[in-house]
Protein backbone atom coordinates (compact mmCIF):
# COMPACT_ATOMS: atom_id res chain seq x y z
CA UNK A 1 0.00 0.00 0.00
CA UNK A 2 1.15 3.39 0.42
CA UNK A 3 2.80 5.85 2.77
CA UNK A 4 4.08 8.81 3.43
CA UNK A 5 5.49 11.75 6.12
CA UNK A 6 4.37 14.64 7.95
CA UNK A 7 7.04 17.02 10.13
CA UNK A 8 5.92 18.85 12.99
CA UNK A 9 8.63 21.10 14.42
CA UNK A 10 7.62 22.97 17.36
CA UNK A 11 7.11 23.31 21.18
CA UNK A 12 4.99 20.01 21.13
CA UNK A 13 5.70 18.68 24.60
CA UNK A 14 4.72 14.34 25.09
CA UNK A 15 4.68 12.85 27.91
CA UNK A 16 7.18 9.63 28.43
CA UNK A 17 9.86 11.88 27.21
CA UNK A 18 13.16 11.19 28.76
CA UNK A 19 14.54 14.49 29.19
CA UNK A 20 12.85 17.51 31.15
CA UNK A 21 10.33 19.16 28.02
CA UNK A 22 9.75 22.62 30.12
CA UNK A 23 12.91 23.34 28.86
CA UNK A 24 13.41 22.73 25.23
CA UNK A 25 11.24 22.58 22.38
CA UNK A 26 11.04 18.91 20.14
CA UNK A 27 10.01 17.99 16.93
CA UNK A 28 7.41 16.01 15.80
CA UNK A 29 7.45 14.18 12.65
CA UNK A 30 4.41 12.05 10.81
CA UNK A 31 4.20 9.56 8.88
CA UNK A 32 1.57 7.24 7.56
CA UNK A 33 0.75 4.27 5.63
CA UNK A 34 4.00 1.96 5.49
CA UNK A 35 2.12 -0.75 5.04
CA UNK A 36 4.90 -3.07 6.32
CA UNK A 37 3.87 -6.71 5.29
CA UNK A 38 5.16 -10.15 5.10
CA UNK A 39 8.51 -9.08 3.71
CA UNK A 40 10.80 -11.76 1.36
CA UNK A 41 10.04 -15.52 0.96
CA UNK A 42 12.23 -18.22 2.07
CA UNK A 43 13.82 -18.14 -1.61
CA UNK A 44 15.05 -14.10 -0.78
CA UNK A 45 11.93 -12.95 -3.36
CA UNK A 46 9.65 -10.28 -2.58
CA UNK A 47 6.19 -11.35 -1.75
CA UNK A 48 3.81 -9.93 -4.34
CA UNK A 49 1.56 -8.08 -1.83
CA UNK A 50 5.04 -6.43 -0.13
CA UNK A 51 5.09 -2.57 -0.76
CA UNK A 52 7.38 -1.11 2.05
CA UNK A 53 10.76 -2.41 0.01
CA UNK A 54 12.58 0.60 0.70
CA UNK A 55 14.92 -0.07 4.51
CA UNK A 56 17.06 2.37 3.12
CA UNK A 57 14.83 5.08 2.56
CA UNK A 58 13.40 4.69 5.84
CA UNK A 59 17.21 4.83 7.85
CA UNK A 60 18.19 7.65 5.87
CA UNK A 61 15.12 9.67 7.24
CA UNK A 62 15.20 8.92 10.30
CA UNK A 63 18.97 9.71 10.60
CA UNK A 64 17.92 13.11 9.30
CA UNK A 65 15.01 13.94 11.26
CA UNK A 66 17.15 13.07 14.27
CA UNK A 67 20.04 15.34 13.44
CA UNK A 68 17.49 18.56 12.61
CA UNK A 69 15.77 17.89 15.93
CA UNK A 70 19.40 17.37 17.71
CA UNK A 71 17.99 14.36 19.20
CA UNK A 72 14.14 15.49 20.52
CA UNK A 73 11.71 14.35 17.78
CA UNK A 74 8.81 12.91 18.27
CA UNK A 75 7.68 10.34 15.57
CA UNK A 76 4.33 9.47 15.15
CA UNK A 77 3.32 6.77 12.93
CA UNK A 78 -0.16 7.96 11.67
CA UNK A 79 -1.97 4.46 10.85
CA UNK A 80 -0.96 1.54 8.77
CA UNK A 81 2.57 0.93 10.42
CA UNK A 82 1.93 -2.65 9.67
CA UNK A 83 -0.29 -4.29 6.65
CA UNK A 84 -2.08 -7.31 8.49
CA UNK A 85 -4.99 -7.82 5.80
CA UNK A 86 -2.38 -9.50 3.67
CA UNK A 87 -1.67 -12.81 5.71
CA UNK A 88 0.79 -15.53 4.80
CA UNK A 89 -0.85 -18.11 2.37
CA UNK A 90 -0.95 -20.61 5.91
CA UNK A 91 -3.45 -18.42 7.14
CA UNK A 92 -6.88 -18.26 6.02
CA UNK A 93 -8.58 -15.99 8.62
CA UNK A 94 -11.97 -17.00 8.12
CA UNK A 95 -14.31 -16.00 11.29
CA UNK A 96 -17.82 -17.13 11.74
CA UNK A 97 -19.48 -14.50 9.20
CA UNK A 98 -18.12 -11.99 6.50
CA UNK A 99 -18.02 -9.52 9.42
CA UNK A 100 -15.29 -11.25 11.19
CA UNK A 101 -11.86 -12.17 9.79
CA UNK A 102 -8.96 -13.58 11.98
CA UNK A 103 -8.84 -15.30 16.12
CA UNK A 104 -6.44 -14.11 18.17
CA UNK A 105 -4.02 -17.04 17.06
CA UNK A 106 -3.91 -16.28 13.68
CA UNK A 107 -3.44 -12.86 13.64
CA UNK A 108 -0.86 -13.16 16.44
CA UNK A 109 1.12 -15.30 13.64
CA UNK A 110 0.63 -12.35 10.90
CA UNK A 111 2.47 -9.99 13.30
CA UNK A 112 5.10 -12.71 14.25
CA UNK A 113 5.44 -12.70 10.33
CA UNK A 114 5.83 -9.11 9.92
CA UNK A 115 8.13 -8.61 12.43
CA UNK A 116 10.00 -11.26 10.93
CA UNK A 117 9.79 -9.97 7.66
CA UNK A 118 10.98 -5.95 8.82
CA UNK A 119 13.12 -6.85 11.64
CA UNK A 120 15.95 -4.18 9.83
CA UNK A 121 13.31 -1.47 9.99
CA UNK A 122 12.00 -2.46 13.26
CA UNK A 123 15.65 -2.36 14.52
CA UNK A 124 15.93 1.44 12.60
CA UNK A 125 13.41 2.24 14.50
CA UNK A 126 14.22 0.94 17.77
CA UNK A 127 17.64 3.07 17.47
CA UNK A 128 16.07 6.24 16.67
CA UNK A 129 14.12 5.85 20.09
CA UNK A 130 16.91 5.33 22.10
CA UNK A 131 19.10 8.38 20.70
CA UNK A 132 18.83 11.75 22.88
CA UNK A 133 15.27 11.93 24.00
CA UNK A 134 13.45 10.97 20.83
CA UNK A 135 10.35 8.69 21.08
CA UNK A 136 8.46 6.79 18.43
CA UNK A 137 4.27 6.74 18.83
CA UNK A 138 1.68 4.26 16.81
CA UNK A 139 -1.49 5.23 16.00
CA UNK A 140 -3.25 1.89 15.14
CA UNK A 141 -5.24 2.59 11.65
CA UNK A 142 -7.43 -0.10 9.74
CA UNK A 143 -5.10 -2.41 8.25
CA UNK A 144 -2.83 -2.25 11.60
CA UNK A 145 -6.44 -2.23 13.74
CA UNK A 146 -5.55 -4.93 15.79
CA UNK A 147 -2.69 -2.92 17.44
CA UNK A 148 -4.97 -1.61 19.38
CA UNK A 149 -5.05 -5.16 21.43
CA UNK A 150 -2.80 -5.41 24.10
CA UNK A 151 -1.26 -8.67 23.61
CA UNK A 152 -1.04 -8.00 19.91
CA UNK A 153 0.41 -4.52 20.30
CA UNK A 154 3.01 -5.76 23.05
CA UNK A 155 4.82 -8.07 20.40
CA UNK A 156 5.47 -4.76 18.35
CA UNK A 157 6.36 -3.28 21.07
CA UNK A 158 9.29 -5.43 22.18
CA UNK A 159 10.57 -5.49 18.43
CA UNK A 160 11.08 -1.72 18.86
CA UNK A 161 12.48 -2.73 22.16
CA UNK A 162 10.35 -0.80 23.94
CA UNK A 163 12.52 -1.77 27.02
CA UNK A 164 15.60 0.13 25.70
CA UNK A 165 13.61 3.19 24.17
CA UNK A 166 10.81 5.61 24.19
CA UNK A 167 8.03 3.96 22.28
CA UNK A 168 4.08 4.27 23.12
CA UNK A 169 0.71 3.93 21.52
CA UNK A 170 -2.27 5.31 20.80
CA UNK A 171 -4.75 3.06 21.52
CA UNK A 172 -7.77 4.99 21.04
CA UNK A 173 -6.45 6.14 17.79
CA UNK A 174 -5.72 9.81 18.62
CA UNK A 175 -2.53 11.25 19.54
CA UNK A 176 -2.38 14.90 20.81
CA UNK A 177 0.46 17.28 21.52
CA UNK A 178 0.96 17.46 25.21
CA UNK A 179 -0.05 21.36 24.30
CA UNK A 180 -3.47 19.98 22.94
CA UNK A 181 -2.59 22.30 19.81
CA UNK A 182 -1.67 19.04 17.17
CA UNK A 183 -4.40 16.39 16.72
CA UNK A 184 -3.53 13.11 14.68
CA UNK A 185 -5.73 10.25 13.38
CA UNK A 186 -5.65 7.84 10.51
CA UNK A 187 -8.77 9.33 8.96
CA UNK A 188 -10.24 6.30 8.29
CA UNK A 189 -13.14 6.88 10.77
CA UNK A 190 -13.87 10.18 8.92
CA UNK A 191 -17.30 10.14 6.97
CA UNK A 192 -18.60 7.27 4.52
CA UNK A 193 -15.33 5.43 4.54
CA UNK A 194 -15.92 1.70 3.81
CA UNK A 195 -12.87 1.27 6.27
CA UNK A 196 -14.56 2.81 9.24
CA UNK A 197 -14.98 0.80 12.56
CA UNK A 198 -18.68 0.78 13.80
CA UNK A 199 -17.26 0.48 17.55
CA UNK A 200 -13.50 1.99 17.21
CA UNK A 201 -11.76 1.67 18.68
CA UNK A 202 -13.03 -2.00 19.90
CA UNK A 203 -12.13 -4.30 16.85
CA UNK A 204 -13.04 -7.55 18.36
CA UNK A 205 -15.73 -9.48 19.48
CA UNK A 206 -16.00 -12.91 21.13
CA UNK A 207 -18.10 -15.95 19.67
CA UNK A 208 -18.64 -19.22 20.88
CA UNK A 209 -15.17 -19.02 23.24
CA UNK A 210 -13.20 -17.30 20.56
CA UNK A 211 -12.36 -13.70 20.22
CA UNK A 212 -12.37 -12.30 16.62
CA UNK A 213 -10.88 -9.05 14.94
CA UNK A 214 -14.10 -7.38 13.63
CA UNK A 215 -13.82 -6.82 9.83
CA UNK A 216 -15.09 -4.01 7.79
CA UNK A 217 -16.42 -3.96 4.45
CA UNK A 218 -13.04 -2.41 3.06
CA UNK A 219 -11.56 -5.23 4.15
CA UNK A 220 -13.57 -7.94 2.61
CA UNK A 221 -12.77 -5.84 -0.27
CA UNK A 222 -9.26 -6.19 -0.42
CA UNK A 223 -8.82 -9.60 0.53
CA UNK A 224 -11.03 -10.04 -2.36
CA UNK A 225 -9.35 -7.85 -5.14
CA UNK A 226 -5.80 -6.68 -4.11
CA UNK A 227 -4.81 -10.10 -2.49
CA UNK A 228 -5.41 -11.98 -5.62
CA UNK A 229 -4.57 -9.78 -7.97
CA UNK A 230 -1.21 -8.37 -6.58
CA UNK A 231 0.43 -11.82 -8.05
CA UNK A 232 -0.21 -10.21 -11.75
CA UNK A 233 -0.88 -6.79 -11.42
CA UNK A 234 2.11 -5.52 -9.24
CA UNK A 235 1.14 -2.19 -8.93
CA UNK A 236 -2.88 -2.52 -8.31
CA UNK A 237 -2.46 -0.45 -5.15
CA UNK A 238 0.31 1.68 -5.33
CA UNK A 239 -1.67 3.86 -7.95
CA UNK A 240 -3.38 7.08 -6.56
CA UNK A 241 -6.35 7.25 -6.22
CA UNK A 242 -6.98 3.17 -5.08
CA UNK A 243 -10.01 3.30 -7.30
CA UNK A 244 -7.56 3.51 -10.41
CA UNK A 245 -5.76 0.17 -10.01
CA UNK A 246 -8.82 -1.76 -9.96
CA UNK A 247 -10.93 -0.19 -12.89
CA UNK A 248 -7.99 -1.21 -15.02
CA UNK A 249 -7.89 -4.40 -13.61
CA UNK A 250 -11.88 -4.58 -14.41
CA UNK A 251 -11.17 -3.80 -18.32
CA UNK A 252 -8.37 -6.38 -18.50
CA UNK A 253 -10.38 -9.18 -16.70
CA UNK A 254 -13.63 -8.63 -15.79
CA UNK A 255 -15.46 -7.33 -12.48
CA UNK A 256 -14.13 -10.35 -10.61
CA UNK A 257 -16.00 -9.29 -7.55
CA UNK A 258 -19.49 -9.12 -7.06
CA UNK A 259 -20.65 -5.79 -9.10
CA UNK A 260 -21.83 -4.48 -5.67
CA UNK A 261 -18.41 -4.70 -4.02
CA UNK A 262 -17.17 -3.11 -6.78
CA UNK A 263 -19.62 -0.28 -6.68
CA UNK A 264 -18.64 0.76 -3.58
CA UNK A 265 -14.77 0.72 -4.05
CA UNK A 266 -15.35 2.97 -6.49
CA UNK A 267 -17.67 5.09 -5.04
CA UNK A 268 -15.38 5.36 -2.50
CA UNK A 269 -12.07 6.33 -4.44
CA UNK A 270 -14.38 8.40 -7.43
CA UNK A 271 -14.89 10.58 -4.43
CA UNK A 272 -11.60 10.90 -2.53
CA UNK A 273 -10.18 11.70 -5.65
CA UNK A 274 -8.67 15.10 -5.72
CA UNK A 275 -9.92 17.22 -8.89
CA UNK A 276 -7.76 20.63 -8.52
CA UNK A 277 -5.34 19.50 -11.46
CA UNK A 278 -8.78 20.35 -13.40
CA UNK A 279 -9.53 23.55 -11.75
CA UNK A 280 -7.19 25.82 -13.95
CA UNK A 281 -9.33 24.96 -17.41
CA UNK A 282 -12.59 26.12 -15.76
CA UNK A 283 -11.75 29.86 -14.73
CA UNK A 284 -11.05 32.01 -11.93
CA UNK A 285 -12.52 31.84 -8.23
CA UNK A 286 -15.30 34.71 -7.92
CA UNK A 287 -15.97 35.13 -4.27
CA UNK A 288 -19.05 36.57 -5.11
CA UNK A 289 -20.90 34.53 -7.10
CA UNK A 290 -23.60 32.21 -5.56
CA UNK A 291 -22.74 28.21 -4.92
CA UNK A 292 -24.92 25.67 -6.41
CA UNK A 293 -27.51 24.07 -4.08
CA UNK A 294 -28.31 20.77 -5.58
CA UNK A 295 -31.61 19.07 -5.92
CA UNK A 296 -30.23 15.78 -3.77
CA UNK A 297 -33.93 13.45 -4.38
CA UNK A 298 -33.36 14.45 -8.17
CA UNK A 299 -29.61 14.04 -8.51
CA UNK A 300 -30.33 10.38 -6.75
CA UNK A 301 -32.09 9.91 -10.12
CA UNK A 302 -29.38 10.13 -12.30
CA UNK A 303 -28.34 6.82 -11.01
CA UNK A 304 -24.81 5.26 -12.91
CA UNK A 305 -24.74 8.69 -14.58
CA UNK A 306 -23.97 10.43 -11.30
CA UNK A 307 -20.58 8.42 -11.03
CA UNK A 308 -19.72 8.19 -15.63
CA UNK A 309 -20.37 11.79 -15.56
CA UNK A 310 -17.49 12.46 -12.32
CA UNK A 311 -14.78 10.33 -14.66
CA UNK A 312 -13.06 11.86 -16.72
CA UNK A 313 -14.00 11.44 -21.00
CA UNK A 314 -11.67 8.91 -21.73
CA UNK A 315 -11.63 6.67 -18.20
CA UNK A 316 -12.42 3.08 -18.74
CA UNK A 317 -15.13 2.90 -16.54
CA UNK A 318 -16.65 5.56 -18.10
CA UNK A 319 -16.58 4.03 -21.29
CA UNK A 320 -17.69 0.88 -19.96
CA UNK A 321 -20.77 2.77 -18.19
CA UNK A 322 -21.77 4.05 -21.44
CA UNK A 323 -21.27 0.66 -22.91
CA UNK A 324 -25.36 -1.02 -23.39
CA UNK A 325 -24.01 -4.05 -22.96
CA UNK A 326 -20.75 -4.19 -21.04
CA UNK A 327 -20.88 -4.51 -17.36
CA UNK A 328 -25.04 -4.01 -16.86
CA UNK A 329 -24.21 -5.61 -13.43
CA UNK A 330 -21.74 -3.13 -12.49
CA UNK A 331 -24.15 -0.34 -13.89
CA UNK A 332 -27.23 -1.62 -12.33
CA UNK A 333 -25.20 -2.17 -8.29
CA UNK A 334 -24.32 1.63 -9.25
CA UNK A 335 -27.85 2.31 -9.89
CA UNK A 336 -29.21 1.15 -6.47
CA UNK A 337 -26.17 2.46 -4.87
CA UNK A 338 -27.29 5.95 -5.69
CA UNK A 339 -30.69 5.27 -4.57
CA UNK A 340 -29.30 4.13 -1.42
CA UNK A 341 -29.28 6.65 1.76
CA UNK A 342 -27.65 4.39 3.62
CA UNK A 343 -25.12 3.15 1.67
CA UNK A 344 -24.09 6.88 -0.28
CA UNK A 345 -25.03 9.63 2.04
CA UNK A 346 -26.24 13.08 0.79
CA UNK A 347 -22.77 14.45 1.53
CA UNK A 348 -21.52 11.96 -0.74
CA UNK A 349 -24.14 12.98 -3.55
CA UNK A 350 -23.13 16.66 -3.09
CA UNK A 351 -19.51 15.80 -3.63
CA UNK A 352 -20.09 13.34 -7.11
CA UNK A 353 -22.27 16.85 -8.31
CA UNK A 354 -19.85 19.09 -7.56
CA UNK A 355 -17.57 17.16 -9.68
CA UNK A 356 -19.95 16.54 -12.85
CA UNK A 357 -20.45 20.66 -12.87
CA UNK A 358 -16.45 21.26 -12.45
CA UNK A 359 -15.92 18.84 -15.46
CA UNK A 360 -19.02 20.35 -17.17
CA UNK A 361 -20.89 16.66 -17.75
CA UNK A 362 -23.97 16.28 -19.55
CA UNK A 363 -26.59 15.88 -17.01
CA UNK A 364 -25.79 17.93 -14.65
CA UNK A 365 -27.00 17.51 -11.31
CA UNK A 366 -30.54 19.52 -10.84
CA UNK A 367 -30.28 22.31 -8.96
CA UNK A 368 -32.22 23.93 -6.51
CA UNK A 369 -30.75 27.48 -7.22
CA UNK A 370 -28.53 27.62 -10.92
CA UNK A 371 -24.79 28.35 -10.16
CA UNK A 372 -22.04 30.23 -12.04
CA UNK A 373 -19.28 28.75 -13.65
CA UNK A 374 -16.98 30.64 -10.41
CA UNK A 375 -18.70 29.35 -7.57
CA UNK A 376 -19.10 25.53 -9.85
CA UNK A 377 -15.42 25.87 -9.55
CA UNK A 378 -14.93 26.49 -5.89
CA UNK A 379 -17.45 24.04 -4.43
CA UNK A 380 -15.09 21.42 -7.01
CA UNK A 381 -12.31 22.32 -5.09
CA UNK A 382 -13.74 22.11 -1.80
CA UNK A 383 -16.20 18.89 -2.66
CA UNK A 384 -13.57 16.28 -0.27
CA UNK A 385 -13.86 19.05 2.42
CA UNK A 386 -17.63 18.52 2.84
CA UNK A 387 -16.71 15.44 4.78
CA UNK A 388 -13.60 15.95 6.45
CA UNK A 389 -14.00 19.46 7.47
CA UNK A 390 -17.71 18.51 9.62
CA UNK A 391 -15.31 15.50 10.94
CA UNK A 392 -12.89 18.21 12.09
CA UNK A 393 -15.48 19.93 13.59
CA UNK A 394 -16.76 17.20 15.65
CA UNK A 395 -12.95 16.38 17.05
CA UNK A 396 -12.97 19.81 17.79
CA UNK A 397 -15.46 19.88 20.13
CA UNK A 398 -13.90 17.34 22.32
CA UNK A 399 -10.34 18.59 21.50
CA UNK A 400 -10.64 22.63 21.67
CA UNK A 401 -7.45 23.35 22.15
CA UNK A 402 -6.26 21.69 18.79
CA UNK A 403 -5.40 24.02 15.52
CA UNK A 404 -3.62 21.30 13.66
CA UNK A 405 -5.28 18.08 12.40
CA UNK A 406 -2.75 15.72 10.57
CA UNK A 407 -4.03 12.50 9.08
CA UNK A 408 -3.45 9.90 6.12
CA UNK A 409 -4.93 7.05 4.83
CA UNK A 410 -6.70 8.47 1.20
CA UNK A 411 -2.31 7.94 0.16
CA UNK A 412 -2.62 11.28 -1.64
CA UNK A 413 -0.91 14.38 0.28
CA UNK A 414 -2.37 18.12 0.49
CA UNK A 415 -1.31 20.88 1.18
CA UNK A 416 -3.16 23.22 4.16
CA UNK A 417 -6.01 23.97 4.25
CA UNK A 418 -8.91 25.74 7.13
CA UNK A 419 -11.68 24.45 8.78
CA UNK A 420 -13.46 27.40 10.28
CA UNK A 421 -14.53 26.96 13.86
CA UNK A 422 -15.89 30.59 14.95
CA UNK A 423 -14.62 33.84 13.73
CA UNK A 424 -11.60 33.56 16.28
CA UNK A 425 -10.88 29.80 15.51
CA UNK A 426 -9.80 27.59 12.55
CA UNK A 427 -8.01 24.33 12.15
CA UNK A 428 -5.45 23.57 10.12
CA UNK A 429 -5.77 20.75 8.09
CA UNK A 430 -3.18 18.47 6.61
CA UNK A 431 -2.91 15.38 4.77
CA UNK A 432 0.61 13.62 4.73
CA UNK A 433 0.08 11.42 1.75
CA UNK A 434 2.40 7.80 2.27
CA UNK A 435 5.55 7.11 3.11
CA UNK A 436 5.75 4.77 -0.06
CA UNK A 437 6.25 4.59 -3.82
CA UNK A 438 3.21 5.40 -5.15
CA UNK A 439 2.00 7.02 -8.74
CA UNK A 440 -0.94 9.59 -9.46
CA UNK A 441 -3.20 7.89 -12.32
CA UNK A 442 -2.76 10.12 -14.77
CA UNK A 443 0.80 10.32 -14.54
CA UNK A 444 0.77 6.70 -14.66
CA UNK A 445 -1.52 6.68 -18.00
CA UNK A 446 1.42 8.84 -19.05
CA UNK A 447 4.29 6.12 -18.31
CA UNK A 448 2.40 3.44 -19.52
CA UNK A 449 1.60 5.36 -23.01
CA UNK A 450 5.74 6.18 -23.23
CA UNK A 451 6.48 2.58 -22.85
CA UNK A 452 3.92 1.56 -25.58
CA UNK A 453 1.76 -0.15 -23.23
CA UNK A 454 -2.19 0.06 -22.29
CA UNK A 455 -2.40 0.63 -18.15
CA UNK A 456 -3.45 -2.87 -17.42
CA UNK A 457 -0.63 -4.11 -19.29
CA UNK A 458 1.76 -1.30 -16.95
CA UNK A 459 0.16 -2.50 -14.41
CA UNK A 460 1.07 -6.26 -15.10
CA UNK A 461 5.18 -5.36 -16.34
CA UNK A 462 6.23 -1.94 -14.71
CA UNK A 463 7.72 -3.00 -11.01
CA UNK A 464 7.42 -0.90 -8.05
CA UNK A 465 11.18 0.53 -8.77
CA UNK A 466 9.28 2.61 -11.42
CA UNK A 467 7.55 4.82 -9.00
CA UNK A 468 9.05 7.61 -7.95
CA UNK A 469 11.81 7.31 -4.77
CA UNK A 470 9.71 10.25 -3.46
CA UNK A 471 8.09 10.31 0.27
CA UNK A 472 6.10 13.19 0.36
CA UNK A 473 5.92 14.77 4.40
CA UNK A 474 4.79 18.43 6.33
CA UNK A 475 6.76 21.01 8.53
CA UNK A 476 4.64 22.35 11.00
CA UNK A 477 6.69 25.40 13.11
CA UNK A 478 5.07 26.05 16.53
CA UNK A 479 5.76 29.85 16.74
CA UNK A 480 6.88 31.86 20.02
CA UNK A 481 3.30 33.43 19.78
CA UNK A 482 1.38 30.03 19.39
CA UNK A 483 0.55 29.99 16.14
CA UNK A 484 2.18 27.30 13.29
CA UNK A 485 3.75 27.81 9.97
CA UNK A 486 3.61 24.66 7.48
CA UNK A 487 5.46 23.59 4.43
CA UNK A 488 4.98 20.54 2.58
CA UNK A 489 8.42 18.83 1.41
CA UNK A 490 9.38 15.33 0.01
CA UNK A 491 12.36 12.79 0.91
CA UNK A 492 13.95 11.87 -2.43
CA UNK A 493 15.76 8.68 -1.48
CA UNK A 494 16.17 6.28 -4.21
CA UNK A 495 17.78 3.25 -2.16
CA UNK A 496 21.56 3.42 -3.95
CA UNK A 497 21.85 7.38 -2.93
CA UNK A 498 21.48 9.24 0.53
CA UNK A 499 18.08 11.08 0.56
CA UNK A 500 17.56 14.91 0.65
CA UNK A 501 14.61 17.03 1.25
CA UNK A 502 12.90 18.92 -1.47
CA UNK A 503 10.03 20.31 -2.89
CA UNK A 504 6.88 18.03 -3.74
CA UNK A 505 7.32 19.07 -7.46
CA UNK A 506 11.09 18.46 -7.82
CA UNK A 507 10.91 16.62 -11.08
CA UNK A 508 12.60 13.85 -9.63
CA UNK A 509 9.13 13.40 -7.56
CA UNK A 510 6.29 15.28 -9.92
CA UNK A 511 5.27 11.60 -11.20
CA UNK A 512 3.55 11.50 -7.50
CA UNK A 513 1.04 13.75 -9.12
CA UNK A 514 -1.67 15.33 -6.68
CA UNK A 515 -1.35 18.76 -8.17
CA UNK A 516 1.93 19.07 -9.85
CA UNK A 517 1.94 20.31 -13.68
Amino acid sequence: MIFTVAIVIGLVFVSGARLSMADSPRTSVFISDLHMGLGKDANGAWYSTEDFRWPKALEGFLDHISQVGNGAVDLVIVGDFLELWQPPPTVSCEGPNKDYGCNLQEITEIVRAVIEGHRRELQALAAFSRKGSNCVHVIPGNHDAALVIDGIWSLVAEALESDRGCVTRAKDGTWVSGDGRVVAEHGHQIGWDPNRYGEWPSVSKDFNGNTYLRRPWGEQFVQKIFNDAEAEYGLIDNLSPLSAGVKYRVKDRGVGATAWDVARFLSFNLLETSIRQKIAILGERDDEQTPPEWDIAAARLLGSALFAGALAADDELATALADSDANKDLRDALNRLVGDEKELSDEAVLALCDQLAARKADPLCPTVRRPTLGALVEKAVSSRRRVVAPYVEKRWEKLSAMRVFVYGHTHAFETEWDVPISSRVSVSVLNDGAFQRVIDNEKFRDTARKAGMTPSEALRNLGLETLPACYTFVTIVEAANGGHTRELKAWYAPESEVGQITDVCDPRCADVGHGCS
